[in-house]
């Protein structure tokens, strides 16, 4: 789920369909997770950076 949350988004929907099988992946789910993880590998140097920017993170929670 960092993954997804975290990474690339482009790939949230792929990360979802697998984390459905979690508990039992077949041969295909781990061609699969193989391929996302090679998606990983090959964009690593991408990101988004910030130079001479007050950054001020605020968060909010709906507790109802």
């Amino acid at each position: 789920m960092y993954v997804m949350h975290c990474t690339i988004p482009d790939i949230t929907f792929t990360i979802c369909k697998l984390s459905r099988y979690i508990s039992n992946p077949s041969m295909d789910h781990w061609r699969a997770i193989a391929r996302v993880f090679g998606c990983l590998k090959r964009t690593i140097n991408f990101g988004l950076f910030y130079n001479n920017f007050l950054v001020v993170l605020k968060g909010y929670i709906n507790a109802n």
